[in-house]
């Protein structure tokens, strides 16, 4: 309520009718607080200063004061203390609402939908910790994250990186992992690594880039991807021979009757093995007919893809010697496993 007749915002406009203010006049605090103590001595000091700001057209601090267009556009503050009259032609619109600058949009790469599309929890994690990064930090972490995990898998030396670690690694003649026994099926694996590595891993890890939120989005995919793959398909260290390689020894044309023979008279003995004696009458054949079953089992065994050299028949037999001159031939597990997968030999 009023202590005059008029509320306050309307004596201001008394006042600079009394004073004679005209368009470019300028008057101080001191004179518009001197005016009211001489006519209206009831009003406080606070509130007259109050609505000098309030009806300031350009004073930031007006927006606190519930300032109403037309009514409270009187004045344009110069400084803290003088004040001019409002020119509308040339003077900046009035300020109604608080200023706030606009709020930067957050990334769709650090948004929870996204980041539960990421299935290799540590890649999720360091991404989500990076808060408001540029995108191009982001790829680059998750380069960095992509050549943690290869390092790991191939257990190669730590200083190897980027492309150099992914020959290292994967590399379709020395690589430490094998995806595949066949040369072209490794030669692409280790092409895609490494061409993940020159295009996506190795830009923003040499220089800034502006990645578009579409593509940060398609690469952090792909080495998710390629993190995934490394898990799930489990590739081998080099040199270690799997049940599949031999199942792939045993299926890669017919088996002869020979080593069929072979197979069962080990397979029927277990960890006991035979003599090559015991062998020969085992399969029904001469020591000599059975040193050719055994050359061309081996012949077999290195002519397949991902054994060659590996140590032909000792692939798949334990071979010793005996004291009377004579070897000792004992199945080894591994082929135990194929002969089973691959139902050439039926337990009795």
């Amino acid at each position: 309520m009023s202590i005059y007749d008029k509320p306050v915002w309307k004596l201001m406009y008394d006042m600079v009718d009394n004073l004679g203010l005209e368009k470019g006049d300028t008057v101080s605090k001191d004179q518009v607080l001197a005016w009211f103590a001489e006519h209206y001595p009831k009003i406080k000091a606070s509130t007259i200063s109050a609505h000098l700001i309030r009806q300031s057209t350009n004073a930031p601090g007006r927006v606190h004061h519930h300032a109403k267009p037309g009514d409270d556009d009187l004045f344009f503050q110069i400084d803290g203390s003088h004040f001019r009259l409002y020119d509308p032609e040339n003077d900046p619109p009035p300020i109604y609402k608080e200023w706030k600058p606009p709020r930067k949009p957050v990334s769709a790469l650090r948004t929870k939908p996204f980041l539960d599309e990421i299935l290799d929890a540590v890649l999720r994690e360091r991404v989500s910790r990076l808060g408001s990064a540029p995108l191009d930090a982001i790829i680059r972490e998750a380069g960095v994250v992509l050549e943690d995990r290869l390092r790991a898998a191939g257990r190669v030396d730590s200083t190897e990186h980027g492309a150099g670690l992914v020959d290292a690694v994967l590399g379709s003649e020395k690589g430490a992992l094998v995806f595949s026994p066949h040369v072209g099926e490794q030669q692409g694996v280790w092409m895609l690594y490494r061409g993940a590595m020159q295009f996506v891993r190795n830009p923003p890890m040499h220089r800034l880039v502006e990645y578009p939120e579409g593509v940060a989005r398609l690469f952090i995919r792909l080495i998710d991807t390629l993190l995934r793959l490394l898990s799930e398909l489990e590739p081998r260290q080099r040199g270690e021979i799997t049940a599949d390689d031999v199942r792939r020894m045993l299926t890669r044309m017919p088996i002869p009757r020979g080593q069929q023979a072979l197979y069962r008279a080990l397979y029927q003995v277990g960890e006991q093995g035979l003599s090559g004696a015991e062998l020969a009458a085992a399969t029904g054949r001469s020591k000599s007919e059975l040193a050719g079953v055994l050359g061309a089992l081996g012949r077999r065994i290195n002519r397949t893809d991902g054994l060659e050299g590996k140590g032909g028949i000792e692939v798949v037999l334990q071979v010793s010697a005996t004291d009377d001159g004579d070897w000792h031939y004992q199945m080894r597990a591994i082929l135990r496993e194929a002969l089973k997968a691959e139902r050439i030999v039926q337990e009795e």
